[in-house]
């Protein structure tokens, strides 16, 4: 039996990764471990960790961080729990292979701790770019400290193997996300209405700003964004909550305010879940903020998407995606125009940049090859790109 360990730490990162923990989950040569910690444990981003828990793997490690403070001393504070904790839980689990999606903080720990530990990673995600976030800084070194890399793109490939790690091992295979997009079963308008308790007739977008973590603690930018909606009366807003990242705490509190005072037009959900956000975007006419998934995953809907700001520049991006300021006046002519038919047929005519819906298959036999073949060494040679 193969010993693989996944980590999650984030709604996001789960939702990513469930098609692959269920090809995992469905292999009887492997032994799948899921390392469930930060925020699916915390109140204020929703307890996710249920969510986990109804799709009933057989094996889970629960670690708790102590995640009480999105602040960057309390951020920095977590971190040190984490380098201990998740060093027991590798020593009680002590799995062949770690697999980590993206570029978190706590994905940061926990590759730390099991390059130490001489545990071989998998990388999901390396090679791209925000520039907006301090999140860039832990991907690459999240990729340098990995094995495995498994991108979404060319691209991406390239900036890897940039890295100095050897074109052997670094593999391109299309994004989980959009995987999730292409077989998910989706639900209706209605049914999305109906589960949340908010009427969805007429038109809504989605919405979901995160921290630019660059910016020193500072969220008055999202007054821009909330301006622009109020001129807006027609148009419904579903916000989904912002993930644990400093500054969060205050973007969420302020979305809320906004709700509230809006409801008759407006709610916020904590955490949608894959299954109720996928059903949310499919429905919606635009989705706005400043998510990774709007750049990845919205597009392969079709759907006009509304980036804001810095916090994903630099990711490589479809034509459905419009790149903005956060200036109230530049987002109310684009939240005008992405409602036109020239930008429906834009999105319409744009290509699928990042894979067929077959990710999961593909790192999946890859992974089982280099395991199964004692195809690994940790001691890596630096690739020199000529």
């Amino acid at each position: 039996m193969l010993k693989i360990c996944v980590f999650t730490g984030t709604r996001a990162e789960y939702g990513l990764l469930r098609p692959l923990l269920f090809k995992f989950k469905e292999d009887r040569e492997i032994d799948l471990t899921i390392v469930v910690s930060g925020s699916h444990l915390s109140e204020k981003y929703g307890y996710t960790y249920k969510e986990i828990l109804k799709d009933e793997f057989p094996s889970l490690e629960i670690i708790d961080i102590h995640l009480k403070h999105n602040h960057d001393l309390g951020i920095c504070k977590s971190m040190g729990i984490a380098f201990e904790e998740y060093s027991n839980g590798m020593k009680r689990v002590n799995p062949d292979m770690m697999v980590i999606l993206g570029d978190r903080y706590e994905a940061f720990a926990m590759a730390s701790v099991c390059h130490v530990m001489k545990i071989p990673i998998a990388h999901i995600h390396g090679g791209e770019v925000t520039e907006g976030a301090y999140d860039d800084a832990f991907r690459h070194s999240i990729s340098k400290m990995s094995y495995l890399h498994f991108v979404s793109c060319d691209e991406y490939r390239r900036r890897v193997i940039q890295l100095g790690e050897s074109p052997e091992r670094v593999f391109t295979v299309g994004a989980l996300g959009v995987e999730n997009i292409i077989n998910m079963d989706k639900m209706s308008k209605q049914e999305l209405g109906n589960e949340l308790g908010f009427n969805l007739d007429g038109d809504y977008c989605v919405i979901t700003c995160h921290p630019e973590t660059l910016k020193k603690g500072d969220i008055s930018y999202i007054e821009e964004m909330l301006s622009a909606i109020d001129e807006w009366k027609e148009l419904k807003c579903i916000f989904t909550g912002s993930n644990s990242d400093g500054g969060g705490e205050k973007i969420n509190k302020r979305l809320i305010e906004y709700a509230f005072k809006n409801r008759e037009r407006c709610i916020f959900v904590k955490s949608l879940g894959i299954r109720r956000y996928l059903s949310a975007v499919e429905s919606c006419e635009f989705v706005m903020g400043n998510s990774s998934s709007g750049v990845i995953e919205v597009p392969a809907f079709k759907k006009p998407v509304i980036n804001i700001g810095d916090r994903q520049k630099g990711r490589i991006r479809s034509k459905c995606v419009i790149d903005i300021p956060w200036d109230k006046k530049q987002i109310m002519e684009s939240m005008k125009y992405v409602q036109t038919e020239k930008m429906r047929e834009v999105c319409m005519a744009s290509d699928n940049i990042f894979g067929d819906g077959n990710t999961s298959k593909r790192i999946l036999s890859i992974m089982k090859d280099f395991l199964e073949n004692d195809k690994i060494t940790l001691e890596k040679k630096f690739y020199d790109v000529r």
